[in-house]
């Protein structure tokens, strides 16, 4: 296969940022993942999950108690909580569905 510029420009690049601290997020604008020193592989594997297209799987909902809004998220899903979220069932399925792979063929014997 012949790299051209159009291929290239349509691949993720990976950044680190110089600064500790800071959110990792993907600019699907110029095709940038930008990851921040100390950051886990966790974040990552989250990071990884939007270039592959999935969202934030996050929802606010509305703390009485507190009288204002917080962001909750599924522990069990990774693009809903990176520390503790695995790649579900559901990943696998949105993955076949949007890239489909012809079966493997077994040789005749």
């Amino acid at each position: 296969m012949e790299w051209s510029n159009e291929t290239l420009s349509s691949l993720f690049r990976f950044i680190l940022e110089p600064e500790a601290g800071g959110r990792a997020y993907v600019s699907r604008i110029d095709s940038l993942v930008h990851l921040f020193p100390r950051g886990t592989s966790d974040t990552f594997q989250h990071e990884m999950g939007h270039v592959l297209g999935f969202k934030d799987n996050y929802y606010t909902v509305w703390a009485p108690g507190a009288c204002s809004y917080r962001e909750e998220g599924n522990e069990a899903d990774i693009m809903s909580n990176g520390g503790t979220g695995r790649v579900l069932d559901t990943h696998w399925e949105q993955l076949d569905r949007q890239y489909p792979v012809a079966p493997a063929r077994v040789p005749l014997r």
